[in-house]
């Protein structure tokens, strides 16, 4: 008998963690097969393990089998570096290590399991030779082995999973702050979406018979929210429609159920849809993707643009909750295509969206593409996230990608489009239960779109510094938009300039009695000398703050036509300014002095002249100056 500890790593994914705690339903379905042995569940992301306690958790253990994403991954290493100090076998399971099996050769890593985990895992604890276990990648001497893929095993022929191995950290689980049970009724997807690494995982699609999908509903602890997990759900129809009728039966409708589908299964399926909703599968996941058929069809997603509005015709009709997932930057998109993506989501019933990056995930169709054309930018797997851009394309920067996935968020997040959608709640009898359910709900979800803002304002910060090569400070602050900031530069600049001219009056006691050429060319050579000086202090210091993100913008970029540094952009437009000034003071000066009214060109005048000058010249170099960096137009100097 082998003692083992199933461990799920506590790094949180951005957005995702914050809405949605699942129970780590691969590690309770692996350890059901493991009879004869002592299994326990550690998941960090709902128990506060600190690092400095897993020795004494990994001392008394044989085997450690940890499930890995993609993020997770530097997570995962450091648990294999303790547990191996422990003297345990460290066993590395899911998504990441079954696209690329070649951790293995990591020294902490002894085991990779590929694929499906539960036979596999079962042959390992029970001490089987490892060149006869298939599904497993190993080191012999100096070679890492790949052994054959193991068969696909029948999912009605599993055991149900251990849910009494996570039972002390139920109340853990939640979606937007209603208790959260996990379920999966089937395995993998029979289409190839070049972004999604489903098909890579589990080669094929396979379900659980609908008697056993409502038996394990009824083995599950009562919770608010049943999550089916399936990629996609309604790829089988009729089954799901048998499903439903099996839970209106048993009357298992006493509890909301969210589920995962295409927008086709939809369209074709309406009458299921009906069924769906008459068995509270009120919350459905629906991929849009794009705006365009051209990014549908470049994806390989199969489904058109016109069923994506019928489906959400069709959800709406029926009372369901509208979720969307959306891909900001696919690969021949414009910044004017990301805009009507946005534009599309406004105009959906849609209730939820999320608006992830492109990310080109290891072992998919994408990440072999972006490898081979040298679209990635960051290849750290360990600050992996579909919140932040790892790679440009075509017609799109990280920083552009990022703005608009901001950009996104603020328009469906907004404080007027939130209360349309109530609206929309409330005038629809079908979907008024979402107004009418338990407001904790909605408390959760305002408390997540703060902190969402306050990751964002973060995230477009660390972006910025990433691409003007600065270095952010952990705390600097965010001033405001490009606007906002000018308007400030140049409130400050004209409250100087006021205090400093005021501060010289004395010397000019006498100005009304000097000569008239006297104090023409001193209106002219202040003026001059104030909107020089103002207008190279405001560009320099506006291109600094935007380097170091204090500034945010959402604006289209356009390309500079030329590139200047900084010096030269600061005294380009202190010449440009001083011109302008001397211009408009000179012409100030011969309407006076031609109508009459030289005796009113008093020191009063002169003070009032240099501050709108002051203002004007600051709020203007500051917007243009900002607008230019944010271009490229200012090249990078050593800082």
């Amino acid at each position: 008998m082998s003692r083992v500890l199933l461990i799920n790593p506590p790094k949180k994914m951005p957005l995702l963690d914050w809405t949605m705690r699942y129970p780590p339903l691969g590690l309770m379905s692996i350890a059901a097969v493991l009879d004869g042995h002592e299994v326990e569940i550690l998941d960090m992301k709902a128990e506060k393990t600190r690092r400095k306690e897993l020795p004494r958790r990994l001392g008394s253990v044989d085997i450690v089998g940890i499930t890995v994403l993609t993020p997770s991954f530097d997570s995962a290493l450091e648990i294999c570096r303790i547990a191996g100090e422990c003297g345990a076998l460290t066993v590395l399971g899911g998504v990441h290590p079954t696209l690329m099996p070649q951790v293995v050769a990591y020294p902490e890593v002894d085991i990779v399991v590929r694929g499906e985990g539960e036979l596999t895992f079962r042959e390992i604890a029970d001490g089987r030779p490892l060149g006869s276990i298939p599904g497993i990648s190993y080191v012999s001497g100096s070679t890492v082995v790949h052994n054959p893929d193991r068969p696909h095993v029948d999912l009605n022929t599993l055991p149900p999973p251990r849910r009494d191995l996570v039972a002390g950290n139920k109340k853990k689980y939640k979606a937007f702050n209603q208790t959260l049970g996990a379920l999966s009724t089937a395995r993998g997807c029979p289409y190839r979406c070049s972004f999604c690494c489903v098909p890579k995982v589990w080669k094929g699609y396979r379900e659980l018979s609908p008697i056993e999908v409502v038996s394990e509903i009824k083995r599950m602890d009562r919770t608010e929210i049943v999550s089916i997990v399936d990629d996609n759900f309604c790829q089988d129809m009729g089954r799901v429609e048998a499903i439903c009728d099996l839970i209106i039966r048993e009357r298992l409708d006493d509890r909301l159920y969210s589920v995962f589908s295409r927008v086709d299964s939809i369209v074709q399926h309406p009458e299921v849809v009906a069924k769906m909703a008459q068995a509270n599968m009120r919350v459905v996941f629906i991929g849009i993707e794009a705006a365009t058929q051209a990014s549908l069809d470049r994806m390989n997603k199969k489904t058109r643009i016109e069923e994506i509005y019928r489906a959400c015709q069709i959800l709406e009709e029926n009372g369901i909750l509208i979720w969307a997932g959306n891909i900001v930057g696919n690969l021949d998109d414009t910044y004017g295509d990301v805009e009507a993506l946005i534009g599309m989501n406004m105009e959906l019933p849609i209730d939820i969206s999320d608006f992830t990056v492109i990310t080109p995930w290891p072992g998919t169709d994408l990440y072999q593409f972006a490898i081979e054309n040298n679209l990635i930018d960051e290849l750290d797997f360990t600050e992996y996230c579909e919140c932040e851009p790892h790679m440009h394309t075509p017609n799109l920067s990280r920083i552009e990608i990022m703005e608009l996935e901001i950009k996104a968020y603020m328009k469906f997040y907004g404080f007027r489009a939130m209360v349309m959608r109530a609206r929309r709640w409330s005038g629809n009898p079908r979907k008024r239960w979402l107004v009418e359910r338990d407001y904790k709900g909605f408390r959760s979800f305002w408390k997540f779109r703060n902190k969402s803002a306050f990751y964002f304002w973060r995230t477009y910060k660390e972006m910025v510094g990433k691409t003007e090569a600065t270095k952010i400070r952990k705390y600097s602050p965010l001033v405001s938009t490009p606007v906002l900031y000018s308007i400030g530069a140049g409130i400050l600049a004209a409250f100087i300039t006021l205090l400093l001219t005021a501060a010289a009056s004395r010397y000019y006691g006498q100005y009304p009695y000097h000569r008239l050429e006297f104090i023409v060319v001193d209106l002219l050579f202040a003026s001059l000398l104030v909107a020089s000086i103002t207008a190279i202090v405001a560009t320099w210091f506006a291109i600094r703050s935007y380097r170091r993100g204090w500034i945010f913008s959402v604006r289209p970029r356009r390309p500079a036509r030329r590139k200047w540094s900084l010096s030269k952009e600061s005294l380009r437009n202190g010449v440009l300014f001083s011109a302008a000034a001397f211009v408009v003071t000179s012409i100030l000066v011969f309407i006076y002095v031609i109508g009459g009214f030289s005796s009113q060109l008093t020191y009063g005048m002169k003070e009032a002249l240099v501050t709108v000058i002051a203002f004007l010249a600051s709020c203007i170099a500051s917007y243009v100056s900002i607008h230019a960096v944010r271009n490229g137009g200012i090249t990078r100097t050593a800082s």
